[in-house]
């Protein structure tokens, strides 16, 4: 199994730890997807979506024998109701709170950055909010490894 594949499981345990049992201010972690991309439904909300997207190679800053990766990862929140707004930001916060608690990924990775956050609604009978909180998670493998 590839490291990239350990990261985004490791991410994947992670964010279902996201339980006001927890400590968290929300149960997110109750509905965690990866590469989710069909409508999630409303029974299913709220939910945390994991994106791994592009990863840029490092070869001036390793090590000889050693490449370095740059991993962006999105983590897509989704609420529903009034208080969807409110909700997201929520489960933003909670997002944030469990990448912090080990930056390494279990010793997966050197680093993990927070890049940005946000969110967006959509108005209609019955509001819809989604949260994206990004990150870039620097690890090294050996050479022609992902």
């Amino acid at each position: 199994m590839s490291k990239r594949q350990q990261i985004v499981d490791a991410i994947e345990t992670r964010m279902k730890t996201i339980l006001t049992t927890g400590g968290y201010a929300t149960n997110a972690g109750r509905n965690v997807f990866d590469w989710r991309i069909t409508p999630i439904p409303e029974t299913e909300l709220p939910a945390i979506c994991i994106y791994d997207g592009d990863c840029a190679i490092d070869y001036e800053e390793t090590p000889v024998g050693l490449q370095g990766h740059f991993l962006i990862v999105d983590l897509v929140s989704d609420a529903k109701g009034s208080a969807a707004r409110a909700d997201v930001r929520k489960i933003n916060a909670d997002v944030v709170k469990a990448i912090g608690t080990d930056l390494t990924w279990g010793g997966l990775a050197v680093d993990t950055d927070l890049i940005s956050h946000g969110l967006n609604m959509e108005q209609g009978d019955k509001p819809i909010g989604a949260g994206i909180v990004r990150i870039k998670i620097y690890y090294r493998t050996p050479l022609w490894e992902l």
